[in-house]
Formats: structure tokens, sequence, C-alpha cells
């Protein structure tokens, strides 16, 4: 019996997978381009870096605004 109720709640999600996603997607973006982390920061000589920089994606750290703005309407 506790299967069949895991197996019900298990199979609705209370959103399209899309929207999961997107939320991926979303914290992906802010971790290699908005956030700056303490190792790359240190070997950079104290200078703020995030991995897109490390990368030689980005020349500067972008803000939440900077992702937002990437956004195309629906």
């Amino acid at each position: 019996m506790t299967q069949t109720v895991a197996t019900s709640v298990a199979v609705k999600l209370p959103c399209p997978v899309e929207y999961h996603l997107y939320a991926v997607a979303l914290h992906t973006m802010c971790y290699n381009f908005v956030r700056a982390h303490g190792t790359l920061t240190k070997a950079n000589g104290g200078i703020k870096t995030t991995p897109a920089m490390a990368a030689g994606v980005a020349d500067r750290l972008w803000t939440v605004g900077d992702l937002l703005k990437l956004l195309q309407p629906a």
C-alpha cells in the first residue's frame, strides 16, 4: 500500500518539466557568470573571478540584471 501512494505522488508533477529545466539553466548561468569563486579569485591575485571569466568566456562579473536582459519574452 505504501508503494502505491508513493508512486501516485511521484507521477504527478506540480509544473511542467520545462520549468525545471529553466531553473537549472538559470542556476548554471548564475553559478558560472555571476558568482565569484574564492579559489579562482585567490589564484587571480585577489580579483573577483567567475568560472566563465577563468575560461575566457566573460571579461567581467555579470549581475542578475545582465542575465535577465538575455531572457526573451514568451
